[in-house]
């Protein structure tokens, strides 16, 4: 069944309850209607956004609730994951509220002057684009006017560490969206498999950071990310890396392997696309200090990093340490 002008919805059910005197005359106004199997593409939800809002005059039907059961939206090219919606009408036919739950995460929508309050809740859910990031727990709220939405008070709970944020975001011809977020206590070991599968980790994160996302639609929107941030990580350990070892190392070959535990890791950190720039770099570990850069393209490691080993006597060894290689397999000569 096909509903609108052009048929922008489909629906496989539809469930109206109506007694015998309802069929008898012709009933005008129901308490709810269920339907089920509902699907439409984006450029339709324009034109639902235009049924829900207050008609002139009295409307020819008056339905209090609606409730939808798998309902499949296809958006941008990006399919949505099938989603149920319980709202609620006025008189003139107006939404009043709409709740919406896409796996574990609900979405409660309500009209405030000329614009639509979203507020989100979520738990052990993961959003269905960007980088397959988890949330623990997540909350938001947001203003929806047009092709404009400004979210703010971004909180939740993402690898063991409290988030907090906002963002704002646009489309039309092309998505824009810019934003900012502060991650405290982040657990490095958890962080890392969203980042890459070539190099790990441990340690507490703390990152304070911007962001802006630009794409003409949503399944490429994270792919030109550019994030600019300062971090500080503590009580760690870089694996397959061992900056003490290549220090006292004189092979032509260079030092490949290892760990490097440290007690605290600070710097700054610029992301494009799939490009990563490390600077202001001081790493800390004992006896062992360490200062540099480092540049990540297409698994290719480049930089330059100098380290020093001491003791209470005076420094023991002291090197500028060149990274190369893969992500995978570093080389520090």
């Amino acid at each position: 069944m096909g509903i609108g002008k052009l048929q922008e919805v489909k629906v496989n059910e539809i469930y109206v309850p109506i007694g015998p005197l309802g069929l008898v005359g012709g009933a005008r106004s129901f308490d709810a209607v269920e339907a089920n199997g509902v699907s439409a593409e984006g450029d339709a939800l324009a034109v639902v956004a235009g049924w829900v809002r207050a008609q002139q005059g009295e409307p020819a039907v008056q339905v209090d609730r609606v409730r939808l059961s798998a309902v499949k939206i296809t958006s941008r090219g990006v399919e949505i994951p099938p989603f149920s919606v319980d709202a609620s009408f006025g008189k003139l036919g107006e939404l009043i509220k709409a709740t919406i739950h896409i796996e574990t995460a609900r979405f409660e929508v309500s009209p405030k002057d000329k614009v639509w309050q979203v507020n989100l809740s979520a738990s052990g859910w993961k959003p269905f684009i960007g980088a397959g990031v988890e949330f623990d727990e997540l909350e938001a709220n947001a203003i929806v006017s047009g092709s404009q939405a400004i979210v703010t008070d971004i909180k939740g709970r993402v690898a063991g560490g409290s988030l907090a944020g906002q963002l704002k975001a646009g489309w039309g011809s092309a998505i824009q969206v810019s934003g900012d977020f502060k991650l405290e206590n982040g657990k490095m070991i958890l962080l890392m498999p969203l980042l890459t599968r070539n190099f790990t980790s441990s340690g507490m994160l703390n990152l304070n950071a911007t962001y802006t996302l630009s794409s003409s639609n949503v399944k490429t929107l994270f792919d030109g990310a550019r994030m600019d941030g300062a971090f500080t990580v503590t009580g760690g350990e870089l694996n397959n890396v061992d900056i003490v070892r290549a220090l006292q190392s004189n092979r032509a070959a260079g030092q490949r392997g290892g760990k490097t535990r440290f007690d605290t890791l600070t710097g700054t950190v610029q992301v494009n696309g799939s490009a990563c720039s490390y600077r202001q770099l001081q790493l800390t570990s004992g006896p062992m200090n360490a200062s540099g850069s480092i540049d990540v393209s297409d698994g290719l490691l480049s930089g330059r990093i100098n380290a020093e080993l001491g003791t209470t006597g005076g420094v023991v060894a002291r090197a500028a340490l060149t990274p190369s290689g893969k992500l995978s397999d570093p080389v520090l000569r």
